[in-house]
């Protein structure tokens, strides 16, 4: 039995913040990353994750 979906959005982090944050997310929760863009300042993203007996599925979607 899978459990609930998960999700975290950048929705309520500052605009300033957002790709700080996503970035800094997805190196703790996925995998070292470093990540770069020249659209920052309207950086938008989105992660959905389900935990499964023996692992965990995610989908993540982000604005470039």
């Amino acid at each position: 039995m899978a459990g609930p979906v998960l999700e975290v959005s950048t929705d309520s982090v500052p605009a300033p913040d957002r790709f700080g944050w996503w970035a800094e997310m997805v190196g703790n929760e996925v995998m070292p990353v470093t990540v770069r863009s020249a659209h920052a300042a309207v950086f938008q993203g989105r992660a959905n994750a389900v935990e499964l007996p023996d692992s965990q599925v995610a989908f993540f979607g982000f604005s470039r």
